[in-house]
């Protein structure tokens, strides 16, 4: 007769595979507790690199971050992204996504910058949360050069898959990357200057 453990289980009796199927779940049970229990202070990485030692307890709070940085920086990210689709790329932009200026002005623009500031707001407050959680000890370049990563890292290669699934053109493909390692770059001046 088979016990639990199938195939695997030949030459010993269903009752031992029962047990050690017990046990065993017992010990998978006891390892993901321990694995998940914070000591008190937790190295973030390796100290040479300028990450401090932390109490994991105030690393809980995400929202304990330096508010005026978060919306100095949003507004920088804000300003970047009217300068970048104004002046300096908006015909181009324009044609690649194949809007006229009446089709643009005809949008609700409140609702337009509303929500474009909403999300810069979001960006910056998880730019302001990284920095605050795992490199509050970075230097000025560092925590800049962090956030164009991000944007190169992250953010630059999402839009890129989306772009190539919907056929948009490369055009708009670089000056809407173009943009964003612009933002990215602004709110970590803004991030490193004003952080915590």
């Amino acid at each position: 007769m088979a016990g639990p453990l199938g195939a695997f289980g030949r030459g010993v009796t269903p009752d031992v595979q029962d047990a050690l199927l017990a046990a065993t779940g017992r010990a998978l049970v006891e390892a993901r507790r321990e694995a998940y229990k914070w000591p008190q202070s937790v190295r973030h990485g390796p100290s040479g690199l300028g990450f401090a030692e932390q109490n994991r307890e105030d690393d809980m709070n995400i929202f304990d971050v330096n508010w005026i940085a978060v919306v100095v920086a949003a507004l920088a990210g804000f300003l970047v992204g009217g300068i970048w689709y104004g002046p300096i790329m908006g015909k181009k932009w324009m044609g690649a996504v194949g809007l006229t200026e009446e089709q643009i002005k005809a949008g609700n623009m409140g609702a337009i910058y509303g929500g474009a500031f909403a999300f810069s707001l979001v960006a910056s407050w998880t730019l302001a949360h990284t920095f605050a959680t795992y490199a509050a000890d970075l230097d000025f370049g560092v925590k800049i050069l962090t956030a164009f990563g991000v944007a190169l890292g992250f953010i630059v290669p999402a839009i890129g898959t989306n772009y190539l699934f919907s056929q948009k053109s490369k055009a708009l493909f670089f000056i809407d990357a173009g943009y964003w390692l612009l933002f990215y770059t602004a709110m970590g001046v803004v991030h490193a200057w004003l952080g915590q």
